[in-house]
């Protein structure tokens, strides 16, 4: 990407150089500083730097500029023993009641965009829903 950015088609950018953060708090607030002007992110910090932004009054200091195309795609599954079901096949009510176990709480797939679903949309209590913690802080 240095290589690119630096060369005539990608903008002949001759200082243009590159940090890396061991997490995604450190990198949020180097962006929202001002330390840094392009900070890779996934969907978590995106938020995260949006929020820290917001709360310093400046709501215009972070924007998308871009995705990766292979997380257009990205799904999360629902997947219930049989017994749970009890008459109420092909449902997501069906969930209500039941505990829910999901991915790490950090996780934008496994865990907030499904919770957030599941909680709002079909109205199930998330005091039902477990996170599986793992690799908590990588999934940003």
């Amino acid at each position: 990407m240095k290589d690119y950015l630096t060369s005539s088609s990608g903008g002949n950018l001759p200082h243009f150089d590159y940090v890396l953060f061991t997490n995604y708090e450190q990198q949020v607030a180097a962006l929202v500083d001002g330390q840094i002007d392009v900070a890779w992110n996934g969907p978590v910090a995106h938020v995260m730097a949006e929020d820290l932004a917001s709360n310093r009054q400046d709501v215009a200091l972070v924007q998308s500029c871009g995705m990766r195309d292979v997380d257009r795609d990205f799904r999360s599954v629902a997947l219930m023993k049989r017994d749970c079901l009890e008459g109420e096949v092909g449902t997501v009510s069906a969930m209500k009641g039941q505990t829910i176990a999901t991915g790490s709480s950090d996780s934008p797939q496994g865990h907030l965009v499904p919770v957030d679903w599941l909680v709002h949309t079909v109205g199930i209590d998330d005091s039902t829903i477990i996170p599986h913690e793992y690799d908590l802080g990588k999934h940003g």
